[in-house]
């Protein structure tokens, strides 16, 4: 990570993710609703790569309980709680 450049960040009271200019995304932070979007609800104080389908990361977004990636061509992939 350290010699990547960060594009975009987004920032929620307990997680984050952020798109680096070479099109990964990586998150760290509260999981305990699958809002990391890792398969787990393990938390991570260190950013952890993200795997995606292979396609252009346009935004991603932060919420309390989710975060929200849109993609080029595929559209819009969440993950975390779906209570609200």
């Amino acid at each position: 990570i350290s010699t990547q450049q960060i594009l975009q960040l987004s920032i929620f009271s307990n997680h984050s993710a952020f798109i680096t200019t070479n099109n990964i995304l990586y998150v760290s932070g509260n999981n305990d609703f699958g809002q990391l979007g890792d398969g787990t609800t393990i938390s991570s104080s260190q950013p952890k790569r993200i795997h995606l389908p292979d396609d252009i990361i346009v935004d991603v977004a932060t919420g309390e309980k989710h975060t929200i990636v849109l993609l080029n061509t595929i559209g819009t992939l969440a993950t975390g709680n779906n209570d609200e």
